[in-house]
């Protein structure tokens, strides 16, 4: 191997999932590595949420990029007869977002806020809901999508390239940012409809393997090899 092309192996880069090369330079696409982030399982701990609800996690500071309230402002949108409950774990990072939450608080008796937990114990909180909704606008790569697919939680997101990028372009459960109206439909159909929230689950169990940490470790040690064989 020439000089220049162990210089070119020595420079490769690493994204967080596959839509992340096509937010590079065309000349430094040949250069990356594709290599998700992976999630430990966690065990559901009981009692977290009520027993006759139907538990929807939000997991998100409140913060623009976020949109963390869209999920609370789709319960105004529900039946009558829906026993959904929102959970939300995260901080408020600014005093305009404080002053959305506490107006959210007092109009929505399904709204429950968190507040900030220890990363382990929001992991048993992801295990224990019966879905997780991400309405983020904007993601590098997903926390929150990982930890639900390796506690085998079933998601209901937006449809921007880096979500897409995981969950694949037939997923079932994706709105578009801020259409309130859509992921109020949605969030109904996974209560009411249980074909289509195992259809969720189902499609989600299929690529957990991306975020396996056995799969993360063999992705690098496979660049590692390259690597040392320039």
């Amino acid at each position: 191997m020439s000089a220049r092309q162990a210089l070119d192996w020595a420079t490769r880069l690493v994204v967080l999932q596959k839509q992340g090369l096509f937010e590079l330079p065309e000349a430094l696409q040949a250069k990356t590595q594709v290599i998700y982030q992976s999630a430990k399982k966690v065990k559901a701990k009981n009692n977290i949420f009520p027993t006759k609800s139907f538990n929807v996690l939000v997991v998100a500071n409140l913060r623009v990029e976020k949109d963390p309230f869209r999920t609370a402002l789709a319960l105004s949108k529900l039946p009558s007869d829906s026993k959904i409950q929102i959970f939300h774990i995260g901080l408020p990072l600014n005093q305009e977002m404080e002053e959305e939450l506490k107006l959210i608080q007092e109009n929505n008796i399904r709204y429950h806020w968190l507040g900030r937990l220890p990363h382990n114990k929001t992991k048993q909180y992801i295990a224990a809901a019966d879905l997780v909704c991400i309405s983020s606008r904007i993601e590098g790569g997903s926390n929150v999508l990982c930890e639900s697919l390796a506690a085998k939680t079933p998601v209901i997101t937006t449809n921007i390239p880096s979500l897409v990028a995981t969950l694949g372009d037939n997923y079932p459960g994706y709105f578009s940012v801020g259409d309130t109206e859509k992921l109020a439909n949605l969030l109904w159909q996974a209560e009411s409809d249980i074909n289509f929230y195992q259809e969720l689950k189902n499609d989600c169990k299929k690529v957990a393997y991306l975020v396996d940490p056995a799969t993360e470790e063999k992705c690098w040690q496979d660049l590692i090899k390259q690597l040392s064989e320039c």
